[in-house]
């Protein structure tokens, strides 16, 4: 398992992504949609439209990371008691966790 740091920032991408994007793609989106620094080591999710594909981005100050989640759907993480509750938003915004 890769340890993420203590306080490091979660923003969840609201609407769907093109899975097929790869992390420039991603970190593109989240330069110029979102607004923030996708190298500034903050941790951003993509759902695909489908609903059983998820994407994060993180980069630890060392390398760019794709972590894949091929499985996820809101029903599945409810059932395991995670109550993710995946909002849908206006194109472009943003969410930030604490």
């Amino acid at each position: 398992m890769i340890p993420i740091p203590t306080g490091v920032r979660v923003w969840l991408a609201t609407g769907h992504t093109d899975m097929r994007c790869g992390f420039p793609s991603l970190a593109l989106r989240v330069q110029e949609v979102l607004k923030r620094d996708a190298m500034g080591g903050g941790l951003f999710c993509f759902r695909g439209k489908r609903g059983d594909l998820l994407k994060v981005i993180w980069h630890d100050g060392q390398g760019a990371c794709l972590f894949v989640s091929a499985h996820f759907t809101a029903q599945a993480a409810r059932a395991a008691g995670r109550g993710v509750a995946w909002r849908r938003g206006p194109a472009g915004s943003s969410e930030r966790l604490d």
